[in-house]
């Protein structure tokens, strides 16, 4: 009765604990480091829980037969009301633990019986409310004890577990002539602690003033500090004069420069867990007088000087926000600011009120020195024409001249899409079956030797189904979303992609489920998704971060900007739909431009094939047990009188990614090719 035989099924929780793996080869770069590290999650494996082996021991139920019962209802209850004395096996944990119980007619009188076995396990989820990482031993509190199938405790817990629950087993009758066996075993060995982590950012995370100067005013925010942080300034500043100002708020904390010029770190520290904390730089520098290049020849030094008729003209771009912002230069009159500019890209920049400062036009903008006499201008700048941008801050006045030079670079990431190979176009329903990333400079896209860089001209002469051709754009009035083009293309130009994590990862055939392998439109997805992270991590100010999570985030990571298509292909009479795809895959491998070009293809079908039963002369379809998991098809029981009509078929079901969920998504507008 006490068999060694280990049940496969385990109560009370069915789950299984999958470790993060990351895909690092050689010696990773930034970008790589920060894609893997968000895999990771606040949970680590914890000790083993602790047994009471006193209050641990395995429960048998003595067996309960009731006989000669008018109804097999009759005799069941009169097991359950069967008060049987329990045999205890001290110190013992099962691995087949469970219940027999069944009814039984014979010679038109009713028998049933009831056995069970249970594990009653007393244990303590852990011995302390600290985790401490082996490497550097820095403890961090665990909120959570996740142990194996039993369910999760808080640390430190006593607890009396005793199962399987039998509710399944008393809560109803087994039914007439029928039987039921069910065998559990518990897992006591998968442990898990789930940690409240702290995490604390200061804004600004780099400040400078000159001697004398103004105070600067920081923030801190974070998660996992219920108490707060201490602030600190390092060094104390008691040499130098520079002073620290805490706030009765925490979140709060000013800097006042002293009278030496030094570096300093502000350091804002968790009062719970004080192994956490976050640093910003502070330096304080002499005051310098900025000349302008009076005599042009590139280089501000003495000759410039004549006369110190010199005053600081300073002009910055806000790459949070696409601003150009002019300083303050205390002049509104006696001369002229403008901005000249050349090159092949165009811009505008408009002031708050909408006016044109410069229109993409101009080689030269309207006089700005009265809106920077008494504070600093912004002027909202927009680019119209791909291309590099050469800007000069320019004030005259008489025989002064001086100037500010800097550079914009207007770019393009649009999505580009062509017709491909004629049968995956019948075979997905629409005219364009291929999508790149036109970047100004080439057109990135999945091809025969695997990713590819070309020009326009020469990835739209590949289109085998005639003309039909579209352009889309991540649709700028979502946030940043000029930021977000502009990641596209840096990584375009770098060569920085987010790859599938197959050996071999590309595949016509491909899920949209996930990114272990990847069609064309697939990859182009992936690539707006990294760019979306990037310039989220690039972020500092926290009211941005929130506005930006809150546009394109979804559960911590870059949210999905399209949706896969679901196919439903090749019903027939079974079996037809696995032949089918042999037949399409072998086709496929033939007639793609892919075939024999790189061994990173594998247009393997990923999708899932669903067995039915077909009522012919209804067009009725029935369940043959089997159900769609993507996208939740499943058919109904078929009566009885149907049955001599039913065949049995088969259909595939695939989720895939296409041209066309970029032309129904939410996030990218179809513009003018």
């Amino acid at each position: 009765m006490l068999q060694a035989v280990k049940a496969e099924e385990t109560y009370h929780i069915n789950r299984t604990f999958t470790p993060v793996e990351f895909n690092l080869q050689g010696t990773p770069t930034v970008d790589q480091l920060f894609t893997e590290s968000m895999k990771l999650t606040d949970t680590v494996r914890g000790d083993p829980i602790v047994i009471d082996s006193n209050g641990t021991y395995a429960i048998e139920q003595q067996t309960a037969i009731a006989l000669g019962y008018d109804t097999a209802e009759a005799a069941w209850n009169a097991v359950l009301n069967y008060q049987g004395t329990p045999s205890n096996y001290p110190g013992k944990i099962y691995d087949n633990v469970g219940w027999v119980r069944g009814t039984k007619s014979v010679q038109g009188e009713w028998g049933a019986y009831l056995w069970v076995f249970q594990n009653r396990i007393a244990f303590q989820s852990s011995t302390s409310v600290w985790w401490k990482a082996s490497s550097n031993g820095v403890p961090v509190m665990i909120t959570n004890v996740i142990v194996g199938s039993l369910g999760n405790y808080a640390p430190m817990s006593n607890v009396v577990d005793i199962g399987p629950h039998l509710n399944a087993a008393t809560n109803n009758s087994p039914g007439a002539n029928q039987s039921e066996s069910r065998e559990f075993y518990v897992d006591i060995t998968n442990i898990f602690y789930q940690l409240s982590i702290p995490d604390i950012w200061i804004t600004p995370k780099y400040a400078i003033r000159c001697v004398g100067g103004s105070n600067v005013q920081y923030s801190v925010a974070g998660t996992n500090i219920p108490n707060g942080v201490t602030w600190l300034l390092n060094p104390d500043g008691l040499t130098s004069g520079a002073v620290l100002q805490v706030s009765n708020d925490w979140h709060f904390a000013g800097v006042t420069p002293g009278n030496i010029a030094a570096n300093y770190k502000i350091r804002a520290t968790s009062v719970d867990n004080t192994n956490f904390y976050d640093e910003a730089t502070f330096n304080v520098i002499l005051a310098v007088d900025i000349d302008g290049d009076n005599d042009e020849d590139g280089d501000v030094d003495d000759d410039d000087d004549t006369g110190e008729e010199t005053i600081p003209v300073i002009v910055a771009i806000n790459d949070d926000t696409r601003e150009l912002i002019v300083r303050k230069i205390g002049i509104s009159s006696g001369g002229t600011l403008k901005i000249n500019k050349t090159g092949v890209g165009k811009i505008t920049l408009k002031k708050a009120d909408n006016t044109t400062v410069l229109a993409d036009g101009d080689s030269e903008s309207i006089d700005i020195l009265g809106d920077t006499g008494a504070a600093d201008l912004v002027l909202a700048l927009d680019g119209t024409e791909v291309g590099n941008v050469d800007l000069e801050l320019k004030f005259i006045s008489g025989d002064s001249f001086y100037s500010d030079k800097f550079k914009v670079k207007v770019v393009r990431s649009d999505i580009v899409q062509r017709s491909g190979n004629t049968y995956l176009a019948a075979l997905i329903g629409e005219a364009r079956t291929h999508s790149g990333i036109d970047w100004e400079k080439y057109v990135t896209d999945l091809y025969d030797t695997g990713i590819e860089r070309l020009s326009l001209a020469a990835y739209e002469s590949l289109a085998d189904g005639g003309p039909d051709k579209k352009r889309l754009r991540l649709k700028k009035n979502m946030y940043m979303a000029r930021r977000v083009w502009a990641k596209v293309y840096d990584n375009m130009d770098g060569q920085a992609y987010t790859l599938p994590t197959s050996a071999n990862p590309w595949n016509l055939f491909t899920t949209s489920t996930n990114y272990i392998t990847a069609n064309c439109n697939e990859l182009v997805n992936e690539q707006f998704r990294r760019a979306i992270t990037e310039v989220r991590n690039g972020l500092t100010q926290p009211s941005q971060q929130a506005a930006f999570e809150s546009a394109w985030y979804s559960g911590g990571s870059a949210k999905p900007l399209i949706l896969g298509k679901h196919l439903v292909l090749f019903p027939g009479k079974s079996p037809m739909a696995g032949p089918t795809i042999f037949v399409m895959e072998t086709a496929l491998n033939y007639r793609s431009k892919c075939v024999g070009a790189t061994t990173q293809f594998q247009n393997n079908y990923e999708g899932e094939i669903l067995i039915f039963w077909y009522n012919t002369f209804t067009t009725t379809r029935y369940t043959a047990g089997s159900s769609c998991s993507i996208c939740s098809t499943s058919y109904p029981d078929a009566p009885w009188y149907v049955v001599p009509f039913l065949e049995l078929w088969d259909e595939a079901h695939h989720s895939t990614i296409t041209p066309d969920s970029f032309i129904g998504s939410s996030s990218f507008e179809e513009i003018t090719y």
